[in-house]
């Protein structure tokens, strides 16, 4: 699918809404959300029409006890692909799908639990990660990452997000720096956690630049920094995702000052 398909989105999109609606039957379910992914690739900005109600529907979804555990990590991740797609334009649904992350963000296994709920808690934890991702670069309008899982960045962004878009997502930064202090802390943390994390840290510290230096340099983000070293990760993929986190965290305070020191992070 590709831009062209726009024509066949509404459609398209009567199915979809119908397919969302059946949260007791996952599989179909899980399909309706693959597709929705499928098609705010395709097509962009011009799934603008039918986001109110795609957003809406995802988020009543996460929220039902009816829908099976293993659904959710994919509705999850579907987010970022909608924020790629609208670009600044999903600026007014920030609030509501972030506070929805942050609940989905506490979820844990418990001592005693099973495998599966092991699995599902860093499904979930991953998907967040890629959310958060996905929404910073939509943010940006970073159009050239075409791909849902974005890979290790070989240069550190040179801009900074347009003043009013920092604005917007700043109140959430320390939440997400908090996110990943805790949960890569955690000794089951897999490697492809951990770059997720990584390339997260690193948008975070190359969008935000000095303002968010203190942060930076507090010893919890160093551990996370060095966590995959410490436990003998040498996969290439982690350990560029390591490097990129660390060069984009070390900014310098004359980069931007004018525009990031107003920002508030607080």
């Amino acid at each position: 699918m590709d831009e062209r398909f726009e024509k066949y989105a509404g459609h398209l999109m009567e199915f979809v809404f119908s397919a969302l609606g059946t949260l007791d039957e996952f599989q179909v379910f899980s399909a309706a959300v693959g597709v929705t992914g499928d098609l705010a690739r395709a097509i962009q900005k011009q799934i603008q029409p039918y986001a109110e109600p795609l957003l809406q529907a995802l988020l009543a979804a996460l929220s039902s006890p009816v829908l099976h555990r293993t659904a959710k990590p994919t509705v999850v991740s579907v987010f970022g692909d909608i924020a790629i797609a609208l670009g600044p334009g999903f600026t007014p649904y920030l609030q509501n799908v972030m506070g929805m992350l942050s609940q989905a963000g506490q979820v844990k296994a418990e001592p005693n639990s099973d495998a599966g709920m092991i699995d599902f808690v860093w499904a979930m934890r991953e998907s967040i990660a890629e959310a958060f991702i996905g929404i910073l670069t939509g943010l940006q309008e970073q159009r050239k990452r075409s791909r849902r899982r974005l890979i290790c960045r070989d240069v550190v962004l040179k801009s900074p997000l347009p003043f009013f878009v920092a604005m917007a997502f700043s109140p959430y930064v320390e939440g997400i720096l908090m996110y990943i202090q805790t949960t890569t802390a955690d000794e089951d943390a897999s490697p492809d956690y951990l770059k997720t994390c990584y390339n997260l840290l690193g948008d975070l510290a190359s969008t935000y630049q000095a303002a968010l230096k203190p942060a930076l340099l507090e010893p919890s983000i160093s551990r996370v920094l060095g966590e995959a070293k410490s436990r003998g990760y040498k996969q290439r993929g982690v350990v560029n995702a390591a490097k990129y986190a660390r060069q984009a965290s070390d900014v310098h305070d004359s980069v931007n000052t004018s525009r990031t020191n107003a920002i508030c992070l607080a």
